[in-house]
């Protein structure tokens, strides 16, 4: 008798394709989604992304130390063209500080509590190209209790 997994001549005629659906809510981060009204300044304002973290860093560092977020890591959706998927589920964060704690904290998906704020070379190439292009990133409501109230509604 023939054992049916010793035939490797020929590639498989099936594919398996996992599909993830989101349980709960989510909640969206995108540095060009937030709302820079005085006194907070857009990153527009300043000749190179690098320039406004800076400034911002320095008019609101403590309050990005003090603003509640995570504290612990946290494994992040990211999409450079759009998140699809989230639909109603999903609120967009609007506030600049929060939204600069927590994609300055951002390497690659992974939110990491205690990492310096840094934004990689994609806000320089974002900046260069055009403002309204960034990565977003979805993180599961439940670790912002900002968003528990049903205050911040998209």
């Amino acid at each position: 008798m023939m054992d049916a997994y010793s035939n490797m001549s020929a590639p498989p005629r099936s594919k398996v394709r996992q599909v993830v659906r989101p349980i709960g809510r989510y909640v969206k981060f995108d540095i060009y989604g937030v709302d820079f009204t005085p006194p907070f300044k857009s990153p527009q304002d300043f000749p190179s992304p690098q320039d406004w973290l800076d400034d911002f860093i320095a008019q609101h560092g403590e309050a990005l130390d003090a603003v509640p977020r995570p504290s612990g890591y946290m494994i992040g959706y990211c999409n450079h063209k759009g998140i699809s998927g989230y639909g109603e589920d999903c609120r967009i964060c609007r506030d600049p500080v929060l939204t600069v704690a927590i994609l300055g904290r951002v390497s690659g998906s992974m939110y990491i509590p205690q990492r310096r704020i840094l934004f990689g070379s994609w806000l320089e190439k974002v900046h260069e190209k055009c403002f309204m292009l960034s990565r977003k990133y979805v993180f599961p409501e439940r670790y912002f209790p900002q968003f528990q109230s049903g205050a911040n509604l998209p």
